[in-house]
């Protein structure tokens, strides 16, 4: 009984050495690499978040704003970047959900180049317009838009 004992012993001694020397994380500057515009509102969602985490990590969170492309710039930065523990991807839900509905090829693959970590917060958006166009849902809002093709625009019409 006391063989294994003194086995196990023997053997925690030989291992501890292998974790004290393990590397602790951070030892540099964390990457966040952000599909937004600086000034954008989730660029400075992503600021406000990078502050507090680096002040709780101890170190400089580094925003890496790559904005164009409807997020594919900066996937493409992200999907690329070395798989570490530095580089994060702050994206827009849209980047990863929508565009590779949207985009006939991606310079990325959602599924294989990403793993979700955070869902920081949900932005919703609506549609609203004018009561003079006499619509109450977006069905009949389609069906105005098709009626009357390039006539519905917030731009001038010709640019439709």
């Amino acid at each position: 009984m006391f063989r294994i004992l003194y086995a196990i012993l023997a053997l925690s001694a030989l291992i501890e050495p292998e974790i004290a020397r393990s590397e602790v994380w951070p030892t540099k500057p964390v990457r966040w690499i952000q599909s937004s515009a600086p000034g954008s509102s989730a660029d400075i969602i992503g600021r406000i978040l990078s502050d507090r985490l680096g002040a709780m990590w101890g170190l400089q969170i580094v925003s890496d704003s790559r904005p164009g492309a409807a997020g594919n710039i900066a996937a493409q930065a992200a999907a690329r970047a070395a798989p570490d523990g530095y580089n994060y991807f702050l994206a827009v839900a849209s980047t990863l959900a929508v565009n590779p509905y949207t985009f006939k090829s991606l310079p990325f693959d959602v599924e294989r180049d990403f793993v979700p970590v955070i869902n920081i917060g949900i932005s919703p958006f609506m549609i609203a317009v004018n009561p003079a166009l006499s619509v109450n849902s977006v069905a009949e809002l389609i069906a105005l838009a098709k009626a009357k093709p390039g006539k519905l625009c917030s731009t001038s019409p010709a640019k439709c």
